[in-house]
């Protein structure tokens, strides 16, 4: 059993201490002064490095939500164009407003039978039907955001992006 100490435990303490030993002989006190000041300078400009990722990573993001903004814009400009065209056609002019009341309503409609007769009926499809209802919920609040804007913490984002 003692061997087994010694091996293990008394090994560890065997080779502190000579390390302890060293240091203590043969790194001078300006040897360690001068380690720290490098580990210093280290942490310092690994710091300052992070810091220009994260403001880079800022900036990137700035930029995807200018460049989802122009989309969305492009977008409802080339409605008002169609709809402003005497050359489009009925078609043309009234599918997208027809998908985007055929959304909506749709999402009233899942909202009202889901309301109206509970989950008890659902039966195994449960968490499927809840998928779909939410995947259809999202479509409304897209069409929500084409047709009439976006949210008011969109707009104050995009206003606190213009100031930088």
């Amino acid at each position: 059993m003692d061997i087994a100490k010694f091996l293990t435990g008394g090994v560890g303490k065997l080779v502190d201490s000579i390390g302890k030993a060293f240091d203590d002989n043969l790194t001078s006190d300006e040897e360690r002064a001068e380690q720290a000041n490098i580990l210093k300078k280290t942490e310092t400009s690994a710091k300052v490095a992070l810091r220009k990722l994260d403001i880079k990573e800022r900036e990137i993001e700035a930029d995807l939500i200018k460049a989802k903004m122009a989309d969305t814009d492009s977008a409802r400009d080339n409605q008002s164009l169609v709809q402003q065209s005497k050359e489009a056609s009925w078609l043309s002019k009234n599918v997208q407003p027809a998908l985007a009341v055929f959304i909506i309503g749709v999402t009233f409609y899942l909202f009202y039978v889901l309301i109206a007769e509970g989950t008890s009926g659902l039966g195994e499809d449960r968490d499927l039907i809840f998928l779909i209802i939410g995947y259809i919920a999202a479509m409304a609040t897209q069409v929500i955001g084409y047709f009439y804007g976006s949210s008011s913490s969109s707009s104050m984002k995009t206003q606190l992006m213009m100031k930088k």
